[in-house]
């Protein structure tokens, strides 16, 4: 996409055509310019969509009437979509495109709504796409919506329907889930949200403890926590981390790091005695970040060095074949990439539900400044292939072990060599 023309266009006018969104693999970026609503339960999701009593196509259709509603709001044409939608919606002074998808599905109660807002141009939207899907359910709920219908008076009453699939944690979630029970938990990242959910996760099945890490943390660590509990049910586990670990505002001292009684730990990864501080660990979860990281096997000695003793990773890794060239032992740097290769790469990801800004706005090659000049505070720094990132993993000190693929990401375990 050419951002001169997705900006200067009305309507959808310089934009790509429109691709369905799978919700099911949706990871939501890094940059605060996006929002999820999703039902209760949904890792990512910044805001609750209800339970809705009303058919399925009832539903859609009163979405659509919302929708139509907006000022400067268009609807994208999308084959066979079913009960699915994408609209974009420009700014009133500035003229910006955002995207919205949307998808109803049933449910044995009547359906369930997914809305997913998001913006093509900057890094931070100041607020607007989660206004946007707060305004959007609010009237939603305003409308009036018919009810499932009865059965027949004469016929047996009918079986109810099967239930689709839960809306189900993330693969990393399910993963640690499935490994946490009486093990020292730590979870490194930079997305509060996403931390706060899998130390939750760690927490309910059985995790010996849980704690996260990172060179920053956010001062409403203790809220994205709660926050993170009401989504994911599990309030009570999260008020129980917090009657015994909360942050607070307990001091953020440069160049040391927090007392280790804390939930969310701040301090400096080269610490010499990192790994003392920190105390016996049994897993280091990373959810995501080191394809940003400018030295990903940097990065991995990082995690090594904090002395634990198995490793769970989620990771940006292209297919082979994602562009001409690109084969599992393929270590790409951003800087180096051509317009041919980044466009590859774009159409490879975005026909997966990933849309990166920086493959669009600066495909010959990247630079820290002209990411910054181009809005891109955290861009994505490396393509990684399997095999590439099995031969970082090693030179850190880990040993590579099962790995799955969940659309561009991989989901990969190792335990310390």
């Amino acid at each position: 996409m050419n951002a001169l023309r997705a900006w200067l266009g009305r309507g959808e006018a310089g934009l790509p055509p429109a691709q369905p969104l799978d919700f099911d693999t949706l990871v939501p970026p890094r940059s605060p310019n996006a929002c999820l609503a999703a039902p209760a339960g949904h890792p990512w999701a910044q805001l609750t969509t209800p339970p809705y009593t009303t058919p399925p196509e009832a539903l859609f259709d009163a979405l659509l009437e919302v929708a139509a509603a907006e000022p400067r709001t268009t609807r994208r044409a999308m084959p066979d979509a079913g009960l699915r939608a994408q609209w974009v919606q420009r700014s009133a002074m500035a003229n910006f495109p955002d995207l919205i998808h949307a998808e109803v599905r049933p449910a044995s109660a009547g359906s369930v709504l997914r809305l997913y807002s998001h913006s093509l141009l900057g890094w931070s939207d100041m607020g607007v796409n989660r206004a946007r899907m707060s305004r959007w359910l609010a009237a939603l709920a305003a409308r009036p919506l018919p009810p499932l219908p009865a059965p027949a008076a004469a016929a047996p009453p009918p079986a109810l329907p099967s239930p689709g699939p839960p809306l189900m944690p993330s693969p990393l979630a399910m993963a640690l889930a499935a490994s946490a029970a009486g093990r020292h938990v730590l979870v490194v990242g930079d997305a509060p949200s996403a931390v706060a959910a899998l130390v939750l996760h760690a927490l309910s099945h059985g995790a010996a403890s849980a704690r996260a890490y990172s060179a920053r943390r956010p001062d409403d660590a203790d809220g994205q926590l709660r926050a993170a509990g009401t989504a994911l049910g599990l309030e009570a586990v999260a008020e129980a981390l917090l009657a015994r670990a909360r942050v607070g505002t307990t001091a953020q001292i440069e160049g040391a790091i927090d007392p280790p009684w804390l939930w969310w730990l701040r301090g400096k990864w080269d610490a010499p005695d990192l790994a003392a501080r920190l105390g016996p660990l049994d897993l280091v979860v990373d959810p995501g970040n080191l394809a940003a990281a400018e030295d990903p096997g940097h990065r991995l000695a990082q995690l090594r060095g904090s002395g634990a003793r198995g490793l769970l990773l989620g990771c940006l890794v292209p297919a082979p074949g994602a562009a001409p060239g690109f084969e599992a032992e393929s270590l790409w740097h951003a800087g180096r990439l051509d317009e041919a290769a980044s466009a590859a790469l774009h159409a490879h990801l975005s026909a997966q539900g990933l849309d990166l800004p920086q493959l669009r706005l600066l495909p010959a090659g990247m630079t820290p400044e002209a990411a910054r000049a181009a809005g891109i505070e955290q861009p994505y720094w490396w393509f990684l292939g399997e095999a590439a990132l099995r031969r970082l993993l090693a030179e850190a000190g880990w040993t590579p072990r099962e790995a799955t693929r969940h659309g561009p990401h991989l989901l990969l375990s190792a335990t310390a060599a």
